[in-house]
């Protein structure tokens, strides 16, 4: 997107804007971002419960960021939201596309409750 913006002032001949088109239709868009109801709960603090009856599938599911539910609830600080996303089955293991683990976030932000709560509900 920004570099649709920087380039829209200069005159391009018809092969450097065929070559743009299809460079740009590479990128993708930030806002288009997948993600699940359960995600944007999260995200928005809300209630799980109601999203998560909703979409019971998505208690697990990494979106396009590379975040499952739990390791963003984790890394937003929502204890309850972690709470109800480990009793709804969540993955304390599953890793983000980075290769993070829940309880690695918690570690990293020294966060000792958050810790507690993936080690309290890991079942290996």
């Amino acid at each position: 997107m920004a570099a649709a913006i920087s380039l829209r002032d200069y005159e391009l001949n018809d092969n450097e804007t065929y070559l743009v088109k299809n460079v740009l239709g590479f990128s993708r868009d930030p806002t288009e971002v997948a993600t699940t109801k359960v995600h944007e709960a999260i995200l928005q603090c809300a209630d799980l419960q109601e999203v998560l009856q909703e979409q019971p599938w998505a208690v697990n599911t990494i979106d396009d960021t590379g975040d499952s539910p739990l390791y963003l609830a984790t890394d937003k600080k929502q204890v309850r939201s972690m709470e109800v996303l480990i009793s709804a089955g969540a993955d304390v293991n599953q890793q983000s596309f980075k290769g993070w683990t829940p309880l690695m976030a918690a570690v990293w932000q020294q966060n000792v409750e958050h810790g507690s709560i993936a080690l309290g509900f890991d079942e290996s």
